[in-house]
């Protein structure tokens, strides 16, 4: 390739919200920032069905429903499906990965998917885990956008088997789509993914099932706010949260202690305890733009 990016060719398997945005942000930025050489990009789905309608609004995309199609020759495959689902295709297909082919995966747990990665690649193909932290409560290729991974942080997972080469290119890549690039441990990841992004769903979930129906009359944009999460893909996040069992109960068994805590100085009248509870939490949401956080 050129200096500007590492990749020629990229195989993009699964088609909605996550790998069609990948594939619109190759192609918008690779315009952007005039690469002399666009990388050609080939989407794996399912259905041709719909395969056919990303052709239509997006020639420049090649689409198959043959997997291993889509990643012959590519020289960086990334899966865009379901935790669950990537690991039974990479036990299937491994075999079938070329010497010196770069693997991630944007799932939203990673540590079973390391481990499979780990114990079925060859050692002469590259792997790391992936995880940008972006999404969406709509799905499919419709929702799609070259703007998703902006300014988003993507966390790299590599294992004590990843080679720095692979960790280079895949921060370049990150970068190129206009993230901004962490790497941390696939456990470490798992246990923040549970407290920042998947007990907040869970959380959001069960606010919406005890919300009296009656109350929506008067509900304001702080309700609507706080559960927009909640019109996620059930499936989808019924998925993730078994995936992730353990870091999510974890951040269950903490919240529990939290919401006992403050039902406590309630029942007691003490609101000096309960304002310290709620200072400190609005002094941390305030300190979210230091780390810069979209608030």
């Amino acid at each position: 390739m050129n200096n500007d990016f590492p990749f020629s060719s990229i195989a993009v398997i699964g088609p909605g919200l996550m790998g069609g945005s990948i594939a619109l942000a190759v192609i918008e930025n690779s315009r952007r920032q005039n690469l002399k050489d666009a990388p050609d990009i080939r989407v794996w789905g399912r259905n041709e069905s719909s395969l056919s309608s990303i052709r239509t609004a997006q020639p420049e995309l090649k689409t198959t429903t043959s997997l291993r199609e889509a990643i012959s020759g590519a020289e960086l495959i990334i899966f865009c499906t379901p935790v669950k689902i990537t690991s039974e295709l990479l036990k299937k297909y491994s075999p079938y990965f070329e010497a010196g082919t770069l693997v991630t995966d944007v799932g939203s747990t990673k540590a079973s998917v390391d481990e499979i990665a780990s114990s079925q690649l060859d050692k002469n193909v590259l792997w790391c885990g992936s995880h940008p932290m972006a999404g969406s409560d709509s799905s499919g290729f419709s929702s799609a956008s070259s703007t998703l991974y902006q300014d988003a942080v993507t966390v790299l997972t590599p294992t004590d088997k990843t080679q720095k080469e692979a960790i280079q290119k895949l921060e370049t890549f990150w970068t190129f789509l206009g993230s901004k690039v962490i790497t941390l441990s696939a456990e470490k990841h798992d246990q923040f993914a549970a407290e920042i992004s998947h007990f907040p769903h869970l959380l959001a979930f069960l606010v919406m099932n005890c919300t009296q129906v009656d109350a929506f009359s008067m509900l304001g944009p702080g309700f609507r706010d706080f559960t927009r999460i909640a019109a996620s893909p059930s499936q989808m996040w019924l998925e993730i949260l078994s995936d992730n069992k353990q870091p999510v109960i974890k951040s269950i068994d903490q919240f529990i202690v939290a919401l006992q805590e403050a039902k406590l100085y309630l029942e007691q009248g003490n609101l000096t305890a309960l304002g310290k509870v709620l200072e400190k939490a609005a002094q941390s949401r305030r300190a979210l733009k230091k780390h810069h956080v979209t608030t």
